[in-house]
């Protein structure tokens, strides 16, 4: 019987650590808005390569807090706005 209930508490205590040692991630979408906020000017003719590599369009903020992760994918939003 002592036996018994020792391993039902131990049991117990096991399935407690797991669940509050386990983190989880969550993932957030960002809105896009385009940038409408300075008006058109006089066009200057000018040779400009823009390079948006695969690193620029897949970037994103990761914040760790007690076993959470927090993840939010910018690239898109960079790119979109170049």
């Amino acid at each position: 019987m002592k036996t018994n209930l020792m391993s039902r508490s131990t049991l117990v205590l096991i399935c407690i650590t797991v669940l509050f040692a386990t983190g989880c991630t969550r993932m957030y979408k960002q809105p896009i808005h385009e940038v409408a906020f300075m008006p058109a000017k006089e066009k200057i003719d000018l040779p400009v390569q823009l390079v948006l590599t695969d690193d620029f369009r897949n970037a994103k903020w990761e914040k760790k807090s007690m076993g959470d992760t927090f993840v939010m994918p910018i690239g898109e939003n960079l790119v979109y706005n170049t």
